[in-house]
């Protein structure tokens, strides 16, 4: 599949956000995420980007799977060298650290962070999530303080 392939490192990316990064937990997700690809292109309506639709359907699957904890067979498989080129955090701390950070974050906070980190603008923020622009804003600046402060260790 060809948007599987253009858009594995975006797949990626919310994989490390919404597991505990081990492979067998990225896998899981993202062979999750292929799954819900597959079933839903036939309804993309190309309204945005291949990009952003993946994204949205990717990070919903990781929210559902992160709160129905939701086991289903697996037929995608990720080489060593995919895991290693997109997932391996340890060679740079900073990011290992925002990951830290990020992870102390509830499931809705880090979603609508990871989106705004993403460059994804504040109005598509509050379709995805269901709010309106102004609560997406005062929750970001909210979720900024509060790293902020984590980051300074109080």
């Amino acid at each position: 599949m060809a948007v599987l392939d253009s858009c594995r490192g975006t797949i990626f990316k919310v994989c490390l956000l919404y597991t505990d990064r081990s492979p067998e937990a990225i896998e899981d997700l993202f062979q999750e995420i292929a799954c819900n690809l597959w079933v839903g292109y036939g309804k993309f309506d190309h309204k945005c980007s291949v990009n952003t639709w993946v994204y949205k359907v990717a990070t919903r699957t990781a929210l559902m799977q992160k709160r129905y904890a939701l086991k289903q067979p697996t037929f995608v498989s990720i080489s060593k060298s995919m895991y290693e080129e997109v997932a391996d955090t340890g060679k740079d701390e900073r990011i290992s650290y925002l990951y830290e950070l990020l992870d102390m974050l509830s499931v809705e906070d880090k979603a609508l962070i990871d989106m705004y980190l993403e460059g994804i603008p504040q109005k598509e923020i509050a379709l995805q999530l269901g709010l309106n622009e102004l609560a997406v804003n005062k929750r970001i600046s909210r979720i900024k303080e509060k790293l902020k402060k984590k980051n300074n260790g109080e």
